[in-house]
């Protein structure tokens, strides 16, 4: 199969999944930024050079969630313990990149 006929199969394929959350709404767009910020997510975990951590990725989805049912006025406590949890976490790893982020 030519590259040019899968890049052509691959957007339909996109469009058919994206289209009707847009159009509907509602449950079906939040299971959609579900979906991409959780394959967002690993695609950023699987950039680096170390083993994928599973756990900051399921933060990352826990704190887009967080944004849709937790009420509005708790959440910059939850993000704030949620950054917490990501800086303890490369602390853990004794990885510096969270420290060298903090300080640019």
């Amino acid at each position: 199969m030519s590259k040019m006929k899968l890049k052509t199969i691959v957007a339909f394929v996109i469009i058919l999944v994206v289209a009707p959350p847009l159009y509907f709404g509602g449950n079906l767009l939040q299971a959609l930024l579900i979906l991409v910020s959780a394959l967002g997510s690993l695609e950023i975990a699987s950039l680096t050079d170390q083993k994928k951590h599973w756990f900051l990725s399921l933060m990352t989805l826990a704190a887009v969630m967080a944004m849709y049912y937790i009420n509005r006025s708790m959440f910059p406590a939850i993000l704030a313990i949620w950054v917490i949890v990501l800086f303890v976490t490369e602390l853990l790893h004794e990885n510096e990149s969270s420290d060298l982020m903090a300080y640019t």
